[in-house]
């Protein structure tokens, strides 16, 4: 029996097709894939947070402010997007002094967050007014 060109065209059409399929598929997997690992990454329980923040509170109230600094450098880069984290590098920050630094961890806490908002509008005012305050005079 011989092959003609459209058994052979057909043969190929449907190959192709089956290529087709497998390449969506491949594509479909890993997106979700990644999506999964993304989101895996970023969820994180109550009971961490808490444990986290009690740890933190803790510190702050110790004014040890240079291990609150590493722990919470080290949380966000285990929990990337952490309100919570962001929250504390910036009260160690401005405890420390470092008051721009502060200023962006205190609006990256409110942007991740509403639940921070209160408390850190209350230290961006207070970060603005030390600001103010620290400006030099302008020498004529």
């Amino acid at each position: 029996m011989a092959d003609t060109p459209d058994t052979l065209q057909s043969i190929l059409f449907v190959l192709y097709g089956i290529l087709a399929v497998l390449l969506y598929l491949a594509i479909f997997i890993t997106g979700n894939l990644l999506f999964l690992s993304k989101r895996n990454r970023t969820f994180i329980s109550r009971e961490d947070t808490r444990a986290f923040q009690a740890k933190a509170q803790e510190l702050l109230k110790k004014a040890d402010y240079m291990v609150l600094k590493e722990i919470t450098i080290s949380r966000l880069g285990s929990h990337p997007g952490d309100a919570t984290a962001e929250y504390y590098l910036g009260m160690a920050c401005l405890r420390s002094g470092e008051l721009v630094e502060a200023k962006d961890h205190f609006t990256r806490a409110m942007s991740l967050d509403a639940q921070w908002k209160d408390l850190c509008s209350a230290n961006l005012k207070e970060i603005a007014m030390e600001l103010k305050r620290k400006k030099p005079e302008l020498v004529e």
